[in-house]
């Protein structure tokens, strides 16, 4: 992870902490303004969004590997033309999304068991998320175009300015106008960030006359995003479908509860993603430039990293959660730290399979990504209907991830063939790390529960989250051999040979 390479992964993953913290950081404030019902039916509204956006999340990925692949063979003319090719095909995504949740407005209100007092509210809320779904849209195909020719400074400025204009429209609109004006909130949001990245993208937009790519390229992007589509399905009918099951068998308030334990397991997955990013487009720039030695290089530095680390943030993360959520919004949450861990620990059982993912993805080869998909989605099915009816709420978030065990053993196995290495060297290797990671989870919540039990609320905050990211430390050092000092940070960002 060393040179220009280690330098993107620091500021995509910046990218995704201004988001992250903006939105840990409103939770509070919207509690306090709508309640947990009503932050219920605003968990439901964000769940909305992000099925209605499910048609970015293949072309998305096929974006930046095509835009890095132009970028690594130097190709000026091809990257200009992806770029209007993308904002076009965006645009009239967001129109088809805008209208269609403004349409559904009232359907959704009526699909939901919502207090009465809630629906006008919730309804002025959907209609407005049709703006934020449009705006989100676009934002994300530029996104995906700075991510590919390695903008990630742009990426995050872009995500800072969103992140602190959602905040400012929750503390400006939250009391006043409730759920429609937290949709407003995040609309504006969307639409900073937005306009960000269009500013930051002028010179490649405007070198030249407007053109599109040429049919025959087009059709390769356009069938390679459909063969990721199928794992962006996958993602979105298992991570999603949780809070909208469990909005069909449960109280809104029990959901509240899920959208809180949520939080934790969609901020580790927005960091990862954002870790990764950088890797793809890394990746695909190798390939782009016919450097096999590199791109396998490049692979085995990372491939050990990726599924080691994420195995330890995932066994602290869901072992430091309790106290994390007593320690940010009070006592009386302890169902959300129960449901959350759940989802921390299905989350990283997916997300370990991301350097397969982007090596995968870097030669052209996505069908076993696609396959993947497949598996956990079946195996989603399989197990959460059932113990949903049994268990509920609790049924919902093991069901996912037993599917997510499933589907990441299956890719694991079906990835050696391709790859130049395994993660570990032997069981004696795995076993070392999985046993760091429980003593580093043991020990981070050994000392959450105390600084909860000696401090009060917010106080405690920082010297739980501290104690996690020690755990973390230690943990790394024990199993990778990593030892994040001031001087090897330095080092790991220093320029490298190529």
């Amino acid at each position: 992870m060393l040179g220009s390479l280690g330098r993107n992964v620091v500021a995509s993953v910046v990218n995704a902490l201004a988001v992250l913290v903006s939105a840990l950081v409103a939770v509070p404030f919207i509690l306090a303004a709508v309640g947990t019902a009503g932050y219920g039916v605003w968990t439901l509204g964000l769940a909305v969004v992000l099925y209605a956006s499910v048609a970015e999340t293949g072309l998305g990925p096929s974006v930046l590997r095509f835009t890095a692949v132009a970028r690594g063979a130097g190709d000026e003319t091809e990257l200009r033309q992806l770029l209007w090719t993308t904002l076009a095909t965006y645009a009239v995504v967001a129109g088809l999304g805008w209208l269609a949740l403004r349409l559904a407005a009232p359907a959704l209100v009526g699909l939901f068991d919502l207090p009465a007092r809630l629906r006008p509210d919730a309804q002025r809320m959907f209609e407005t998320l049709g703006w934020a779904l449009a705006l989100a849209l676009l934002a994300a195909g530029s996104g995906a175009f700075l991510q590919g020719v390695e903008r990630f400074g742009s990426l995050a400025v872009s995500s800072a300015a969103g992140a602190t204009a959602f905040l400012v429209g929750v503390l400006a609109l939250a009391d006043s106008r409730g759920l429609p004006g937290l949709a407003t909130a995040l609309a504006l949001q969307h639409g900073t960030v937005l306009a960000t990245r269009v500013w930051a993208l002028r010179r490649v937009a405007l070198g030249s006359r407007p053109s599109l790519l040429a049919l025959p390229k087009l059709g390769r992007m356009i069938s390679f995003a459909v063969r990721l589509q199928v794992t962006a399905l996958s993602e979105f009918v298992n991570w999603q479908s949780d809070k909208v099951v469990v909005g069909l068998v449960a109280p809104v308030t029990t959901v509240g509860q899920l959208g809180i334990g949520a939080q934790f397991a969609d901020g580790g997955r927005l960091l990862a993603t954002a870790a990764l990013g950088p890797v793809i487009s890394s990746f695909a720039g190798s390939a782009g430039a016919g450097d096999q030695h590199r791109l396998q290089r490049r692979f085995l530095e990372l491939h050990r990293l990726w599924v080691l680390g994420v195995l330890g943030c995932a066994v602290i993360g869901a072992a430091s959660l309790r106290p994390l959520i007593e320690s940010w919004v009070g006592p009386g949450y302890h169902r959300a730290a129960l449901l959350g861990a759940f989802l921390v620990l299905g989350s990283a059982a997916g997300l370990a399979t991301g350097s397969g993912v982007a090596y995968m993805r870097a030669i052209g080869r996505p069908g076993l990504e696609a396959r993947y998909g497949v598996v956990v989605v079946l195996a989603n099915l399989v197990l959460t209907i059932p113990l949903a009816i049994v268990a509920g709420a609790l049924g919902v978030v093991i069901g996912t991830l037993g599917a997510y065990l499933l589907g990441s053993a299956f890719f694991f196995s079906r990835l050696r063939p391709w790859v130049p290495g395994p993660p570990v060297n032997d069981r004696r290797d795995a076993a070392r790390a999985l046993g760091s990671a429980l003593a580093g989870g043991a020990a981070a919540f050994a000392w959450g529960e105390l600084a909860v039990s000696l401090l009060p609320v917010r106080v405690s905050l920082v010297f739980v989250a501290l104690g996690a990211l020690a755990a973390l430390a230690a943990y790394l050092s024990a199993a990778l051999g990593l030892r994040p000092t001031p001087r090897n940070l330095r080092r790991w960002l220093a320029d490298a040979p190529a």
